[in-house]
């Protein structure tokens, strides 16, 4: 669907949806229409999210010109109460009413939680030169998390609606935690890249300098998975800052996981999904099908050049020809849409940072159709950055529970303190030397699962079945 004109700001689009706005449906030289003469149109509500996205204009633009709208999505809250801000404007018009579109602020006043930090110079430099007025600055940032009000301001035009609502059986899901320490060598190299990450961010952030921010995180995230080949991180103008030497290793500490656990699961007759974050230009999933394959499991890539269309077409005909034990591919690929229900096992090789993607992805195998117990893997290197970027994600995660009125259990919620945006968080974090002492505080099994449900002892080891 495209929207004949471009709307750049709400105000406007108000305005113009008195009209007869209209509307061209198709590509190229689609029908173009009314929509008064829709009676419905479905629309990806979870993409319409954003603030100031093409889509985001195209969706408030017919919500406004139809009668009555109806949203669906799995995933409407994205851990912060102005995840939700946008999306309502757009749909209730008491939302409208009683808030403008620049106020997300006072949004988060009322239904979310903001923190307040102010910073006072120190000695006699900050202070006025007649008043001796202390100067101070004050920074006003949202955490995770949501206040009571915000699900009642939610009942009042949604219906939260679960399987088990409507009276479908579904087999137990259950999550698990894999804490993996890394090589001798493999540690070794990730420490001596994060100590000079560490000190040339420091040095540039004492002079304001945060280009480097970026670099410094998607380094140390992705290090680890990625030991294989040599590292260089430059900054934005080409300068290189900081390097690590390819690791020579038949096979790494989390692969031997993986593989093991496949095998294992092969034996039990379940098949296993696996995510990876790292897929186009760092691309670590050949090495994986290497291995497995030379455990003689039978593994494919699911990549983005397949045409969205004809994934579960190229995904059928593998499955139908006993082609495949092990699926790889990034969560972002199979978020939506597709039905996995032929895997069983789901392993989170990297996790990946966005709430909507984890949500959405890990239970991409737990619907209608499955009739195995699902078991879902979270595996991370210790005393990494990806080790505390899983601690982080918990806290959204444990909002959104709430919010769902779901329990609050889980791989990565369990016990979570509410805490701030993920990646400044993670940065915080690592530059103060902050350590996640205990993951498996974060990693509980779900409510769902039952002892001996899910072919798994109480640490998610597997059972065998004799």
């Amino acid at each position: 669907m495209v929207v004949s004109e471009t709307l750049r700001d709400e105000a406007t689009m108000e305005s113009r949806m008195k009209g007869n706005f209209q509307v061209r449906f198709g590509e190229g030289d689609g029908e173009t229409r009314s929509l008064k003469d829709e009676k419905v149109r479905p629309v990806p509500t979870l993409q319409a999210k954003g603030q100031s996205t093409d889509q985001g204009y195209a969706f408030g633009a017919l919500a406004r010109a139809c009668a009555k709208t109806l949203a669906l999505t799995g995933t409407i809250y994205g851990g912060r109460a102005t995840s939700l801000f946008f999306l309502l404007y757009r749909l209730l018009p008491q939302v409208c009413m009683e808030f403008k579109w620049t106020d997300a602020q006072r949004w988060a006043e009322r239904y979310g939680i903001l923190e307040r930090v102010t910073k006072r110079d120190q000695g006699d430099e900050g202070n006025g030169v007649y008043s001796a007025k202390r100067r101070s600055k004050t920074y006003v940032r949202e955490l995770p998390g949501a206040s009571p009000e915000l699900a009642a301001r939610l009942l009042d035009g949604a219906a939260f609606v679960t399987l088990a609502d409507l009276g479908f059986p579904l087999p137990e899901y259950a999550e698990f935690a894999e804490e993996v320490a890394m090589s001798e060598r493999q540690a070794e190299t990730y420490a001596k890249l994060d100590e000079e990450l560490s000190d040339e961010l420091q040095d540039r952030l004492a002079r304001g300098d945060q280009s480097l921010l970026g670099a410094y995180l998607q380094a140390l995230l992705g290090r680890p998975a990625a030991s294989f080949r040599d590292e260089v991180v430059m900054d934005k103008s080409g300068e290189v800052v900081a390097t690590a030497p390819a690791i020579d290793e038949p096979m790494f500490p989390k692969e031997k996981w993986l593989v093991d656990l496949c095998q294992q699961e092969r034996k039990r007759g379940r098949k296993v999904l696996v995510y990876c974050r790292q897929t186009a230009t760092r691309d670590i999933t050949p090495r994986l099908v290497s291995l497995l394959d030379a455990a003689r499991l039978r593994a494919d890539t699911l990549k983005a050049n397949i045409e969205a269309s004809k994934r579960e077409a190229w995904l059928h005909k593998r499955m139908s020809q006993g082609m495949l034990d092990v699926l790889i591919t990034n969560p972002k690929l199979v978020e939506t849409g597709l039905d996995l229900v032929a895997f069983q096992t789901v392993v989170w090789f990297e996790t990946d940072y966005s709430l909507y993607t984890v949500m959405q992805a890990a239970r991409r195998t737990w619907r209608l159709g499955q009739t195995q117990p699902v078991a879902v893997w979270y595996a991370v290197y210790v005393n990494t950055m990806e080790h505390r970027a899983a601690a982080l994600i918990g806290q959204k995660l444990a909002a959104a529970k709430l919010l769902y009125g779901d329990a609050v259990e889980g791989a990565l919620i369990q016990n979570a303190d509410v805490g701030r945006g993920l990646l400044t968080e993670l940065a915080r974090n690592a530059i103060a030397g902050t350590q996640v002492t205990d993951l498996h505080a974060y990693f509980k099994r779900a409510a769902l699962a039952a002892p001996n449900g899910n072919g798994h002892d109480e640490n998610g080891r597997t059972r065998s079945n004799s």
